[in-house]
């Protein structure tokens, strides 16, 4: 009887979201029961509804945290949780831990191409001139992986460009060479 006092619970709470979305207090309440109840896939559905509905940044990326987490650990599903983080990647503009950890779900599940393009389209954000340089290599390893050698070239020979900036570095010969093989292989 207690699952089905849950159940009831839980039914009445969608209800009262329904009826009412600016209602934080009963959103939170049918996210503390589908928790409860271990309802993994409904509470992301409503994590991912709130997160777009979100009026701002900060709460947008607080609900695509929680959503990540809830994606990877209690639904084990590393392709969900990297496209959260890929969201948060975007969201926060040169947050390099966001395109790590986004990338290394992305590989973890085989999508080269998903993790290139999430380096892709935040590198550009990351001030400092190592991290983007390494983000860049590790795009033309990805690229390389996923069978783009011509982009893997562009990749390894922005890095190459942007590793000549770093103070207090030696550029890294190795990333022309590595340029100029992917060219080779295209």
């Amino acid at each position: 009887t207690q699952l089905r006092d849950l159940d009831t619970a839980i039914t009445a709470s969608k209800q009262i979201v329904q009826l009412d979305r600016a209602d934080d207090a009963a959103r939170e309440q049918l996210r503390r029961l589908l928790e409860k109840a271990q309802r993994w896939d409904e509470l992301a559905t409503v994590l991912e509804q709130e997160a777009m509905g979100a009026p701002d940044v900060e709460t947008k990326i607080a609900l695509e945290k929680k959503l990540a987490a809830l994606q990877e650990q209690k639904r084990k599903d590393p392709a969900a949780a990297a496209e959260a983080w890929a969201r948060i990647a975007s969201l926060s503009a040169g947050d390099e831990t966001a395109i790590q950890t986004a990338v290394k779900l992305f590989e973890k599940g085989g999508s080269f191409d998903a993790a290139a393009n999430v380096i892709a389209e935040n590198v550009s954000g990351v001030e400092d001139a190592a991290q983007r340089a390494a983000l860049l290599t590790k795009l033309g390893e990805l690229r390389t992986k996923a069978g783009d050698a011509g982009g893997a070239g562009d990749a390894f020979s922005e890095a190459a460009e942007v590793s000549a900036t770093v103070p207090n570095a030696s550029p890294d010969p190795k990333l022309w060479e590595k340029a100029e093989q992917a060219y080779f292989t295209a």
